[in-house]
Parts: C-alpha cells; structure tokens; sequence
C-alpha cells in the first residue's frame, strides 16, 4: 500500500502541477475573455451608434423616395401635357390639300404681280388727273368765293325793309297732299264714333229692360257662374241683333265699308264686351252699377277721340284714352270702315277681348248682390215694376 501511495502521490504531484500549469493558462485565457469582453462592449456601443445613423439614413431614404416618386409623377403628367401640345400642334399643321393651295396661290400671286404693276401705273396716271381736278377745284373756289362777295355787296343794308308780302311768297310754294284713308264725306268720318256710342248707349238701356240683380227663388241653388249667365244669355242675342241693326242702318244712310265683313265683327264684339262690363257694374254695385255705366258713357264722349284728337283734351282724359272700350271699338270701326290704323285691327280686337275677360272675371264677387223673388213675380221691368225684395 506504502507503494501504491508512493506511486499515486507522484501522479498526484503530477497532476498538481498539471492543474497548476492549467490554472496559469486559465488565468492569462480569462484576461484575452476579459479584453475580448471589452471590445465587444465597445463594438455593441459603436453597433448601436451604427444603428440609430442607419435609422436616420433609412428616414433620410425614405424620404427622398417619396420625392422621387412624385417627381416620376411630376414628370409622367408633363410627358401627357407634351403628348397633348404635341397632338394640338399636329392638328394646327397646314394639311396637304393647304398646303397644295398655298403653292397654288404663290403662282397665282405671281401672275397678278404684272396685273398689280398695270393698276400702279394706272393709279399713277389717276394721280395726275386728281391732281387736276384739285387745280380746277381751287379755281372755281376762287370764282365762288367772288360771286359771295358780290352778292354780298348787292344785299341790303337793312333786310326787314324789303318789300313783298305773304301773298307773293306763297305763290312760289307748291304744296303736296297725300290722303291717308279718304271717306267720302263728314257723316262717314264720323261713323265710327257714333257706333260705338250707340251700341254703349243700347247696352246701357238694357238694364233698365231686365232685371239684372233679381232671380226667381228657385234658381236660389245655383252657382254664381249659373246666375251671371243666366242672366247674360238673353241679353247677349239682344245686343247682338242690336249690333247687326246699327250697321244695316249705316250702310243704308250711304256710309261705304272698306271691310264689310269686318264691321260686323267688330259691331258684335263691341256689343258683347260693352255687355259685359256693364253687367259687372251690376253685379258689384247693384243700382249703382247703371249709374257708373252713364258716367262712363260720358267719361267716353271726350276720352276716346273719336269727335275731335285726344291730344287737345285735358291731360285726364289723354291718360284714360287707352284703358276704355269705346276708345278701343272707334278705332278698329275707322279701320273697316275706311282702312284707317292699317295693321293695327288685330291689337284693338285683342284689347277688346282682353277688356271682355277681365269683365267676365269680375261677375264672379258679386254673389251677395242677389234679390230672390218669388217666381209668379218675376217679370222684366219694362213690363213690370221691380218686386220688393223679399228674403236674402
């Protein structure tokens, strides 16, 4: 045993100073870890220095990758504008059929270069016969220029004393007339006029025939519409055959029609419209609705020109000369009677039919204006007096 311990304590030995040699080689390996340690710690710093410019870089590059970006959109609309100047500048080039005239018209051009040169000359010569003309025009001012003073030494000191008188200065005045629309005579000047009046004053006469505000108790259900023509109906074939007598009368006292046709129409619708404005009256006013078509009637007899020019009567009446029926019914019966007014018929018949339906309109308020009377009671009135009033 003594040699076996001898023996293993001199591998022991050995194996100490193995482990001794080891741990010097440990040692100066664990100072390389520790300087090794180290410049790792200094790369993981400059690593993250490298990190963050790479950081910034990459911010830097993407930013600069969004400016080339729009500058390649930048460029790719200038590309379509250039594409598009490029086609409007194709489309302004001459075509070739242009460009054919053009050469054509340089040959022209040439041949009238020798035709321009025959007009300068002949421009030339008209030059000198302007030039001419300009010494003839400066001698007869000279001659004119004399005979003004001539005529002014043979004038009068004193012209208001000349002798002569009226007589002998009119003498050398030639009037010219030109006649507008002739009639025969005064009677016939004065037709228009006197129709109008005439077929007023028949419409105005017809109120005191029917009773116009009156209606028979039965018809006491019906619409205002209803009432306003029922009362109108027969009166307008009165006025109409009215009409149609006025200017049978005319034509046999020798009054001669340029359109017969015409003033027969203008005599029925003259009637209707007059009829119409007078039954508004009525139905607005009741009683006092007569009264106002009187004074209407001689409201007329100066506003509506048809005795002597409106222009001469009191500015009232020249104001209220367009707005009134008759004025607009004498006009157009001196067109068909004598040819007056030409082209304006077709506007006073308008004017008439606008002054019917605005008339007509005004039927239409005055409901409250009934009287109902019994119906064994209600008669005209020229053939009985009016019944009292009897319920609303």
């Amino acid at each position: 045993g003594a040699a076996t311990l001898a023996a293993r304590s001199r591998g022991a030995a050995q194996g100490a100073a193995a482990a001794a040699r080891g741990a010097a080689t440990l040692k100066t390996g664990s100072a390389q870890l520790a300087a090794g340690t180290a410049q790792v710690a200094q790369g993981a710093a400059s690593l993250a220095t490298a990190s963050r410019q790479a950081a910034a870089s990459a911010q830097t590059l993407a930013g600069g990758a969004a400016g080339v970006a729009r500058g390649v959109e930048t460029l790719a609309q200038g590309n379509l504008k250039i594409k598009q100047a490029l086609g409007d500048i194709t489309g302004q080039l001459p075509k070739a059929a242009d460009l054919k005239r053009l050469d054509t018209g340089a040959a022209t051009l040439a041949a009238r270069s020798g035709e321009l040169s025959g007009g300068l000359k002949t421009l030339a010569q008209g030059s000198g016969e302007l030039r001419q003309g300009a010494a003839s025009l400066r001698s007869g001012a000279r001659q004119l220029s004399a005979g003004l003073s001539e005529l002014s030494a043979r004038l009068p000191a004193q012209p208001e004393r000349l002798g002569g008188d009226p007589a002998g200065l009119s003498a050398s005045v030639l009037p010219v007339t030109q006649t507008f629309a002739p009639v025969a005579n005064n009677g016939a000047g004065f037709a228009p006029y006197f129709l109008a009046l005439s077929l007023w004053v028949g419409v105005t006469l017809t109120t005191f025939i029917f009773p116009y505000q009156q209606l028979a108790r039965s018809g006491k259900g019906t619409s205002q519409w209803a009432r306003a023509l029922r009362k109108a109906a027969v009166p307008a074939l009165l006025v109409c055959v009215q009409a149609l007598l006025v200017v049978a009368g005319v034509h046999a006292l020798g009054v001669e029609f340029v359109h017969p046709a015409q003033v027969v129409v203008t005599a029925l619708a003259s009637s209707l419209t007059f009829l119409a404005l007078v039954l508004a009256l009525v139905f607005l006013f009741g009683s006092a609705g007569r009264l106002v078509a009187l004074v209407l009637l001689v409201l007329q007899l100066a506003a509506s020109g048809g005795s002597y020019p409106v222009e001469l009567a009191p500015g009232i009446f020249g104001a209220l000369h367009g707005w009134l029926p008759v004025t607009q019914s004498v006009g157009a019966f001196r067109h068909a009677i004598t040819g007056a007014y030409q082209g304006q018929y077709p506007a006073l018949m308008l004017s008439l039919a606008g002054m019917f339906a605005v008339s007509v309109a005004l039927w239409l308020p005055g409901r409250r204006r009934w009287e109902f009377v019994p119906d064994e009671h209600f008669r005209p009135l020229i053939a009985s007096p009016p019944a009292a009033r009897t319920d609303d």
